[in-house]
């Protein structure tokens, strides 16, 4: 099977195994692999120590990081109903900060539709200034009175 590295999909057998082994590995591996990350993670091992990024939400406040940190805005969001935060223009200086991704953190897991918040990552690459602008579209729609302006600070980190 091209692109299933031997494993049937869907099944978690080894292609080709008929000795009744289905899955086993990979039952005994979840588990493994679930309590090794725990531990890395209550040791600080694994990432080079903190995997606490810098969080902010207010942009009043200014966003103050060193170089080379990463750190996160904190946006409230309800995708389910067509909200979703973006960068618009200007955007920030990247030879200071650059996006490095987002996830959502929902309120409610079990329940569909729940709102929550938009975590919007950001790398600190060198010291300088810029300003972060956001904006949350509504179903794709501009809603000019949602834009939030994030100041930003950032020292050397030696």
């Amino acid at each position: 099977m091209k692109g299933t590295g031997g494993v049937r999909s869907g099944r978690g057998t080894r292609a080709g195994a008929r000795d009744g082994t289905r899955g086993t590995r990979r039952r005994v591996a979840g588990p493994v692999a679930a309590a090794l990350a725990l531990l890395l993670a209550a040791t600080g091992c694994g990432d080079g120590g903190s995997s606490e990024e810098a969080r902010f939400d207010d942009p009043a406040e200014p966003v103050e990081v060193e170089a080379g940190e990463s750190f996160v805005l904190a946006l409230r969001e309800n995708p389910s109903v067509g909200h979703a935060w973006t960068l618009i223009d200007p955007e920030p200086d990247d030879s200071v900060v650059r996006a490095d991704g987002d996830d959502f953190e929902t309120d409610e897991p079990d329940q569909v539709g729940s709102g929550g918040t938009r975590l919007l990552r950001f790398e600190a690459v060198a010291p300088g200034a810029t300003t972060i602008t956001l904006t949350r579209l509504y179903r794709g729609e501009h809603e000019p009175e949602t834009d939030r302006a994030f100041d930003v600070e950032v020292a050397d980190a030696g």
